[in-house]
């Protein structure tokens, strides 16, 4: 009876070291790449005037890109030599209006992370006609 309780301890120690293995492998993958676009993120300025209110508007647009930019890090992806980059699209023209004694002027960007070769990049590109 002794000798059955061995052989089952045995086998319950070596199943739980081939489950830790296990974890721990599958641990240390990172997350694929999600390869899209995130949801808008808002971003603002405000200035004395509407110029100064637009540059504010495009500083916050960087920060708000720096913020989003660890959303890509440690992602993994399947073809070989790509990495996944992060890229953000944002308002050019955000809506700037009086408020108080200056201007406010607000917009959006949309945050991404994209497998990528080093040397490739997005072209500018025009919406698609509307029917």
């Amino acid at each position: 009876m002794a000798k059955l309780e061995r052989i089952f301890l045995m086998a319950m120690v070596l199943i739980v070291a081939v489950a830790a293995s296990t974890v721990a492998r599958n641990a240390y993958a990172g997350h694929k790449c999600p390869d899209r676009f995130f949801k808008k993120v808002k971003a603002s300025g405000v200035g004395d005037t509407e110029a100064n209110a637009q540059q504010a508007y495009k500083d916050d647009v960087a920060k708000q890109a720096d913020k989003a930019k660890s959303d890509c890090t440690g992602c993994e992806c399947d073809e070989e030599g790509e990495q996944c980059t992060f890229k953000y699209t944002y308002l050019k023209k955000p809506k700037c209006k009086a408020s108080g004694p200056g201007f406010k002027c607000a917009g959006w960007i949309r945050p991404g992370c994209f497998c990528m070769d080093p040397d490739e990049d997005f072209l500018a590109v025009s919406p698609a006609p509307s029917k």
